[in-house]
């Protein structure tokens, strides 16, 4: 079964010139929907993919020391807002724990627990598998240019950013 239905739809309907920017919104959406459905079917700890892909990143990062908001957020290249909301769901079901540092109060600690090592060490084999099904059929030249072309684009946006 499709995963993302009304994704599929609205592709179909575009016309065959679309912009490229509706093309990777649109991928990136069956994208997040088919890790969320994924993660739903196979693990039983009631993760989103955003949350899982957090969890992976806390426990890359706490091989470089203590982990906070702040460095999710830049490995995440996810909003203030949706970092903030997925580690707070994430403590709620006891992933992770937070707390302030010793020498800035606002500065949020971040720790894995037991559980989230657990969910983690999941998550691995489930988003090895997604990746898998996400690159059938592309051979490693396709990859490589098509992250090149990703990473030009995602340049000319932080260059426009900067710049506003």
């Amino acid at each position: 079964m499709f995963v993302c239905e009304r994704f599929r739809i609205v592709f179909n309907l575009m016309s065959d010139k679309k912009p490229i920017g509706v093309e990777i919104r649109t991928t990136s959406n069956m994208i997040k929907c088919y890790i969320d459905q994924i993660l739903s079917e196979r693990l039983d700890f009631g993760l989103t993919g955003i949350e899982g892909m957090i969890l992976s990143y806390i426990f890359r990062l706490e091989d470089k020391g203590i982990v906070t908001a702040r460095d999710v957020m830049k490995s995440s290249k996810a909003s203030k807002s949706t970092t903030s909301q997925s580690l707070t769901g994430l403590e709620k079901k006891g992933f992770i724990t937070m707390g302030p540092s010793e020498e800035d109060k606002r500065v949020k600690i971040i720790q894995l627990t037991e559980r989230g090592r657990e969910a983690q060490a999941e998550c691995r084999y489930v988003f090895q598998d997604i990746r898998k099904v996400i690159s059938q059929g592309i051979t490693e030249e396709e990859e490589n240019l098509l992250r090149e072309m990703l990473e030009k684009i995602q340049k000319n946006i932080s260059r426009k950013e900067e710049e506003s």
